[in-house]
């Protein structure tokens, strides 16, 4: 015989699950629902600058940065939560957090280790650069379906890209006007401007230095 039903509850956000990223996000909400009078400039922060369980955000004078970070540590430890992953353009932020909680040394001389990846875009801290790197294996002849997948392949969501993004539209849209096939091989001299416009995605960086 069955014995009575137990209902057993969790009391932490499992990821994996479907739900999990709205737990995640509507966990942080209701901290600062609860907690965030006490802390104005992080209640500010966890509302606008929050990703899944990224914080990205930033301040343009340090005094009141350092203010940001007191905030923000405070008030996820309402929650239990301890904050890590901390990355900065500026080492004296990174000086005053231990180095279990850094995500990235601001002297790391190694190639592979001078930059940070979130939300699809990479970036290097110490010169403060964002940086996009396309995979294209470079060849003489593309076709309109393979010119529509490069495209579809820089990603953007802030928008840096725009500019080039819209020379490579507009090289889309002269093919629809050709009315090619999509596996039609590009002729010239429309392939030829596919091709130089290639040949610079690579590797597209973009300073955020205002002196630079």
């Amino acid at each position: 015989m069955w014995g009575p039903v137990q209902t057993y509850k969790l009391n932490t956000v499992t990821y994996g699950t479907t739900c999990a990223p709205y737990l995640a996000t509507r966990t942080v909400q209701q901290l600062t629902r609860d907690e965030g009078e006490h802390y104005p400039l992080a209640a500010s922060v966890t509302i606008r600058d929050i990703y899944m369980d990224d914080i990205l955000t930033g301040s343009s004078d340090f005094q009141e940065f350092q203010k940001l970070k007191f905030e923000l540590i405070s008030l996820f430890k309402k929650a239990g939560m301890s904050l890590h992953k901390w990355c900065s353009n500026t080492p004296e932020i990174l000086n005053s957090i231990t180095k279990e909680e850094q995500s990235w040394d601001f002297h790391c001389q190694s190639s592979d280790q001078n930059t940070i990846k979130t939300l699809g875009i990479i970036w290097g801290p110490q010169f403060d650069y964002f940086s996009f790197k396309t995979v294209v294996n470079c060849r003489e002849s593309y076709t309109k379906r393979e010119v529509l997948s490069i495209i579809a392949r820089l990603f953007d969501p802030l928008g840096f890209l725009g500019p080039i993004l819209t020379k490579a539209k507009l090289i889309l849209q002269k093919l629809w006007v050709l009315k090619l096939e999509w596996d039609e091989p590009l002729s010239n001299p429309i392939a030829k401007e596919w091709n130089d416009f290639v040949s610079t995605l690579p590797v597209i960086q973009i300073s955020m230095s205002l002196d630079s």
